[in-house]
């Protein structure tokens, strides 16, 4: 019957039997699982090589006097933070659904934009009041903390972005399997791990600008190439 079907039907259209549409849908939940699988025993790998080294190297400190934990503090900013977050997602979906002037009279984003600032606002005034506070304000005015701070946040834009993109460009272009793709993937985080202690001992031993100013370029020259990578291939 599906072999008769495809005979009439157009060319972008296929018959499946409910057989065959099973198999597939299994097909892609064992896939999905071996992804999940992989990138689990990874880091599970990397965790115990981590707390055995950490055992080993890691000593306990002189013991600091007892603060209060700044629990408003904490609830304003991850308030902040979270609508914020939401708001940048809403706006993005209604530009690629819509337009510009779709998300410009989206009241739901207005809320959440809203929200973020009243939540940074009460986050601010708590700060100014907490006798131990999680953050103080005063570091903003340095500009070792600042800086670094602002770079460091527009630089993940790029690295999360990457993250997202890569694995159906891997997927797709290149043909690699779910697993495989965990595989890759689990090098950024191992690098991160591995480039730590190094990047903090530049820091000490050049200062902190020569690092963030290599670190911001590499990620520039890292997006160039992916890219030139992304065009070689056709896209995603």
């Amino acid at each position: 019957l599906s072999t008769r079907l495809n005979e009439v039907l157009p060319r972008d259209a296929e018959a499946k039997t409910g057989t065959e549409d099973a198999a597939e849908q299994s097909a892609d939940i064992e896939e999905g699982f071996g992804f999940l699988t992989t990138f689990l025993l990874v880091f599970a790998g990397i965790s115990v090589v981590a707390l055995v080294v950490g055992a080993k190297l890691i000593r306990p400190g002189a013991t600091a006097e007892a603060v209060t934990i700044d629990w408003l503090g904490g609830i304003t900013l991850g308030a902040s933070v979270l609508t914020g977050l939401l708001a940048m997602a809403r706006f993005t979906g209604e530009i690629r659904s819509g337009s510009f002037g779709a998300a410009a009279g989206d009241v739901g984003l207005w809320v959440l934009v809203a929200l973020c600032a009243v939540g940074v606002t009460a986050f601010v005034q708590v700060e100014r009041r907490a006798s131990a506070p999680m953050l103080k304000l005063r570091y903003f005015r340095r500009r070792n903390f600042l800086m670094p701070m602002l770079s460091s946040a527009l630089v993940q834009f790029a690295y999360m972005g990457g993250f997202v993109v890569t694995p159906p460009l891997l997927g797709g272009p290149y043909g690699l399997g779910l697993g495989m793709i965990a595989l890759v993937l689990a090098a950024r985080p191992g690098a991160f791990s591995l480039a730590s202690p190094f990047g903090g001992y530049l820091a000490t031993a050049i200062g902190e600008r020569r690092p963030v100013i290599l670190g911001s370029v590499l990620m520039i020259a890292s997006m160039g190439a992916f890219a030139v990578a992304s065009g070689m291939t056709g896209g995603v």
